[in-house]
């Protein structure tokens, strides 16, 4: 004779398995549109584009199968010797932050009618 508390707690795993289960029937990805198309299948309509598909002998072009970039190589050791320790050099040019300052006046009133005009 089995003991009742185990047929109760076995009850209740398997009354628990089949209420996720029946609940979890419900939460399949179903897209509307496709659904309800007019078709036996979702390709349906395809068939031309399938079949050049097919034939296609290589989609890849010719230049990709290329393993061999034309590098500088010395500039490259240059990159990885200042990666490896850590170092960076300035930037040149113009800075941003300079050509927005106080000094030169605000910057110049938006058009009429666009969102950021009073």
């Amino acid at each position: 004779m089995t003991n009742p508390s185990t047929q109760i707690l076995s009850a209740a795993i398997t009354l628990s398995l089949a209420a996720s289960l029946i609940m979890l029937t419900g939460c399949r990805a179903e897209n509307r549109y496709l659904a309800r198309r007019d078709t036996i299948t979702l390709g349906a309509g395809e068939a031309v584009a399938r079949n050049n598909a097919i034939q296609v002998i290589n989609p890849w072009p010719k230049h990709s199968q290329n393993p061999y970039f034309n590098t500088d190589g010395k500039r490259m050791m240059v990159g990885i010797e200042r990666y490896q320790a850590n170092e960076s050099l300035e930037p040149e040019g113009s800075d941003t932050t300079e050509r927005f300052k106080d000094e030169q006046g605000p910057p110049p009133p938006a058009p009429p009618g666009s969102p950021g005009a009073p």
